[in-house]
Parts: structure tokens; C-alpha cells; sequence
């Protein structure tokens, strides 16, 4: 089985070359790999360039400006990408994040992951933040897949609108959403664990300016209200408690309130209501947790 991979980076000089030497290691190497420089102004560029000298499936696509990253700046990287990359050839298409560090059997074993699941469309590692010494799992719902870390079957792909640069984030989780709408499965595969060299769910803004994101995105996205809701319920258990629920409770209503265009077809949204009440009803059942 063969493999194409994209990485958006910004000002990464931190984390890229740990990346870099991880993909180089593995036991099943990548039979193209784009690193899209998305503006960069640290020493980002540099280090590639002199990481891939002797690495001819490697390309460095350098994009100038510098300009201030955005919600849509990676989208549009990722689509740099794939121009670069040109006719997808390969069996899978991957997304891998800039800061990011594999062991070296990951992608052997997530390739076999798929060789057994023919229905499997999407899939990634189970992330785990490092910061302070220690190592953080990453909470995420069993047929989610995290973005830094997309694996997909090229028809699962095809079935997507590609790397669709969104205002306010999310087009992880709309490509995602769409391969599961055409029929295929998506899941984290949890043995398969990936190190984010830094605290991945601060984001830019901190951890409030990320949830007030979350909920603001969830109305976007049309989720049903009571699973919206029960999430507010869910995430207010975590860190930072109570506070990180109600910016997101906070964000969801602004978002009702604002009233921004949904980021899913009516279509897309019949399919993404239905998913979550089944998921409720599994709640209700068996105490499985949500997303």
C-alpha cells in the first residue's frame, strides 16, 4: 500500500525537525511527502531544506508573506499541498501537523490497521500532549479522527470537498463527517499513539477562547441541540471546570444568536442529526461518552 502525505507548517523551527527525523525512521516510509512553509519567519524553511537534502520524495513548498495565521491559513496550505502533490497516485492520502513525533512502526501499523478494516475510510494515532514532562492523552470520541493526523483511503477522500478553507475553523471535521456520510467508517485507533511536542488544546487563544470556538462551531455545524447541550454538560468536567462549559454554552449561544451560515448541506446535516441521536440513545444505554 502506498502513501502521500501533507504537512502545513508555521514558524515550527521548535518541533519540525523532530517530525522530520520520526518520518524519515519509519519501518514504512511515505511514497510522497509535501511540507508546505506557510509564511514562516523563524528558521522553519531552513532546517527542512537541509533535513530532506538527500530525501528526493520530499518537497518543501515555500509560500511567502508571512501573513497572520488564520482559521483558513492551514486549509489553503493543505491545498498548496495537493497542487504540488498533482495526480493523487497513491492509496492513501495523510495530513500530519508540523509538530508532531511518530514512533517509527506508526504508519506500518495504521496501514495494517486498514488492511483489515476495508470499510475504514479515516483513521489516525491517539494523540498525547507533551508539556511539563508529562504526557497527556488527547480526549477524543472513538469515531473521531484528530486532524493532525488524517489518514485517508484515497476513495474516502474523493468523497470530500478536499481541504475546504473555513472562516472559523472545523474543515477537519467536515471532511471528516462527509466520509462517514458516504458510507465509510472513521476512528482513532488508540494503540497507535502520536506526541504533540506542546499543550495542542491551549490553542492561540488559551483553553476558554478554544471551548467559546468549540460551541460557536457546533452551531455552525447544526449539531442537534440536546447533544450540543449534553457536550456543554460533558466538557464542563474538564479543565479548566465549570468555567471551560459555560464558554462553550457561551459560544453556542452567541452563535444562535449571531446566526453565521451553517458549514453543512441540508443533506449533510440530516446525516450528522441522525449520527447524534443515535449517539444519545447509546448515552442513555450504555453511558458511552460524546464527543
Amino acid at each position: 500500500m502506498t502513501f502521500a502525505l501533507i504537512t502545513a507548517a508555521r514558524d515550527e523551527e521548535d518541533a519540525i525537525c523532530a517530525l522530520v527525523q520520526s518520518v524519515l525512521a519509519q519501518s514504512v516510509r511515505p511514497d510522497r511527502w509535501v511540507i508546505v512553509s506557510d509564511g514562516s519567519r523563524d528558521r522553519t524553511e531552513e532546517i527542512v531544506e537541509k533535513l530532506i537534502l538527500n530525501e528526493p520524495w520530499i518537497t518543501l513548498v515555500c509560500i511567502e508573506g508571512g501573513q497572520q495565521r488564520d482559521f483558513a491559513s492551514k486549509a489553503y496550505a493543505l491545498q498548496r499541498g495537493l497542487a504540488e502533490l498533482g495526480e493523487l497516485r497513491e492509496d492513501f492520502i495523510g495530513v500530519l501537523d508540523g509538530d508532531l513525533r511518530l514512533d517509527p512502526k506508526y504508519f506500518a501499523q495504521l496501514l495494517q490497521v486498514f488492511d483489515g478494516e476495508p470499510e475504514l475510510g479515516l483513521a489516525g494515532g491517539q494523540i498525547y500532549e507533551e508539556y511539563e514532562g508529562k504526557q497527556v492523552e488527547h480526549d477524543i470520541s472513538r469515531d473521531a479522527v484528530a486532524g493532525a493526523v488524517h489518514l485517508f483511503r484515497r476513495e474516502a477522500y474523493e468523497e470530500t470537498d478536499g481541504f475546504k478553507p473555513l472562516k472559523d475553523g472545523g474543515e477537519d471535521t467536515l471532511m471528516e463527517l462527509q466520509v462517514r456520510a458516504a458510507g465509510w467508517q472513521t476512528r482513532t485507533v488508540r494503540e497507535l499513539a502520536v506526541t504533540h511536542q506542546g499543550q495542542v488544546t491551549s490553542g492561540s487563544g488559551g483553553q476558554l477562547a478554544l471551548r467559546f470556538r468549540r460551541g460557536y462551531l457546533n452551531w455552525c455545524f447544526g449539531y442537534d441541540p440536546i447533544f450540543a447541550w449534553v457536550a456543554i454538560a460533558y466538557r464542563s468536567l474538564q479543565a479548566p471546570v465549570i468555567l471551560g462549559g459555560i464558554c462553550q454554552a457561551a459560544g453556542y449561544l452567541w452563535a444562535g444568536i449571531k446566526r453565521p451560515e451553517r458549514v453543512v448541506s441540508p443533506e449533510l446535516r440530516r446525516f450528522l442529526l441522525a449520527e447524534q441521536r443515535s449517539k444519545l440513545r447509546a448515552l442513555l444505554r450504555r453511558g458511552d461518552r460524546l464527543r
